[in-house]
């Protein structure tokens, strides 16, 4: 068994603490240090004093403080989405300028930089704003190679990189690569792929150290071990914490009632398709299902109105050809679930029983350790579930760089180019 005592990583913006967590796992030992933002650790109170919410790294300090884990934590003096991606930067602690933690001898460098400029909520964004959003992810890239310097940076990003409207994105990142003489391995992925049930489309980005002696980016291992939901949630302990749910939405407790109308009381095994606003447009229901929610009693008239009007967006979407995400999914199957974002959680109901998945079902689709919290009204803040790296996927991709630096000199490379694109959903090599 090969010894990674030797191995030093740190992690920046580690956000809500999968990848950190799951590169505590694949490295063996805790990461060197943390460097992230001011207020990105911050709780707020009430005007009782009673903690309702916080930044999505006050959790993983608690989970970490809770194991007596925490490793030092530092904070630039900047915002996450200055523009000026080149200025000088300070380091604080406790609010107070600092120098710097060691870097000499980093191997690797994991990152978590907002994607929201690559996200496919933000489509219709002007240039100016995409390329705003996605400074947090250039500075953090240039910091890394250009100021630690490990012999590899890898960060979490959105499955759109790798698509033509993420091309200018990646054109930058290489830029920044030459420049601190770096090779790029952009490898696409999904959870679900990694002993995991979550459907989430994700892409990495690894960057590779040139050291003049090898030639070509070192390869990627694939995986594809996919966990069916029921398997993977069975493991839960019944005495886990946070087994509530958030709020159903009314959209959703109507599609639910008229499911069960349209389709009878087992409407999961009398339907094909994933969602069930998806067998109503197949079966052109959805006249159907706006006449029941006008004489459906169970919401009072302005909840009725509000349903209606969803149900009068989507048509006038799909009329013009276009898609929707006023309803969102409700999944019925039982071997994925959805990815956690803050429009799911709320809105997609359990694979067998007629009820939203809990926040420890969410968590555990994470990869979270069965005792992490998320502390403060769950209503505020499980959104912050799914600003994360699910910890399993992170191991993968964290083990994988373990595995090159124990084989650095003699680990398989791509020669044909310092850019290669890895897909793990289709298992090809392409270099770029």
């Amino acid at each position: 068994m090969i010894d990674n005592k030797n191995i030093k990583w740190a992690v920046l913006q580690p956000l809500t603490g999968g990848m950190a967590i799951g590169g505590e796992a694949a490295v063996g030992h805790q990461a060197e240090f943390f460097i992230s933002y001011p207020g990105f650790d911050a709780p707020k109170y009430n005007k009782d004093n009673v903690l309702i919410d916080a930044g999505n790294e006050y959790h993983l300090i608690k989970y970490l403080e809770k194991h007596n884990k925490m490793v030092p934590y530092y904070q630039f003096d900047r915002k996450p989405f200055q523009t000026d991606i080149k200025s000088e930067v300070r380091l604080l602690k406790n609010g107070v300028e600092t120098n710097p933690p060691d870097y000499s001898n980093i191997d690797i460098v994991l990152a978590v930089p907002v994607c929201s400029g690559l996200s496919s909520a933000t489509v219709g964004a002007t240039s100016e704003a995409l390329n705003a959003r996605n400074c947090n992810m250039m500075f953090l890239a240039r910091y890394a190679l250009g100021t630690i310097k490990p012999k590899i940076y890898i960060f979490e990003n959105a499955p759109r990189l790798m698509s033509s409207g993420g091309a200018h994105v990646r054109s930058q990142l290489e830029d920044i690569a030459k420049e601190f003489d770096y090779s790029v391995g952009y490898y696409k992925t999904d959870t679900r792929l990694h002993h995991n049930c979550q459907k989430r489309p994700r892409t990495f980005v690894y960057f590779f150290k040139n050291d003049g002696k090898h030639k070509g980016v070192p390869k990627i291992n694939f995986e594809n071990a996919h966990v069916p939901v029921s398997e993977f949630l069975s493991k839960i302990p019944s005495d886990a914490t946070q087994q509530v749910t958030v709020s159903m939405q009314d959209c959703v407790k109507s599609l639910l009632s008229f499911a069960k109308k349209a389709y009878g009381e087992n409407w999961r095994e009398n339907t094909k398709t994933p969602t069930v606003i998806n067998e109503l447009l197949k079966d052109k229901k959805l006249e159907d299902w706006k006449s029941f929610v006008e004489n459906d009693t169970t919401f009072d008239e302005k909840k009725r109105d509000k349903i209606i009007r969803g149900i009068e967006h989507i048509k006038k979407k799909l009329s013009v050809g276009l898609g929707f995400y006023a309803v969102t999914p409700v999944i019925m199957r039982n071997d994925s679930m959805p990815a956690a974002m803050f429009k799911n959680i709320p809105t997609c109901l359990h694979y067998k029983e007629d009820r939203l998945y809990t926040i420890r079902e969410w968590l555990t689709a994470m990869g979270m350790p069965f005792d992490f919290e998320m502390y403060g009204e769950i209503e505020r803040v499980f959104p912050k579930i799914g600003q994360n790296v699910p910890a399993g996927t992170a191991e993968f991709v964290t083990k994988e760089a373990v595995r090159i630096i124990n084989n650095w000199d003699a680990c398989e490379r791509v020669e044909d180019s310092n850019v290669v694109y890895f897909d793990n959903t289709k298992q090809t090599v392409t270099p770029m």
